[in-house]
């Protein structure tokens, strides 16, 4: 979500201070924040979709949108 408006984007983990429970994610929108690892479960688990829209509920089940997708560089 973008304020109140739903969206579909990706975001960038840049840092993971896991000992201190960190999380440093850049999000597109042009900023970053610091999660613990609580708050990106909850913000990637299956209910952070309970309020989606009907129309983009339907994308991801008929798999034009993929729903939590993790991918690692290094």
């Amino acid at each position: 979500m973008y304020g109140d408006e739903w969206t579909l984007h990706y975001s960038l983990i840049v840092g993971a201070d896991i000992p201190n429970d960190e999380i440093t994610i850049a999000n597109p929108y042009g900023y970053y924040e610091v999660l613990t690892l609580e708050e990106l479960f909850e913000r990637t688990s299956f209910r952070a979709y309970e309020h989606m829209p009907l129309f983009m509920r339907m994308g991801f089940a008929i798999g034009l949108f993929e729903k939590n997708t993790l991918y690692s560089v290094e």
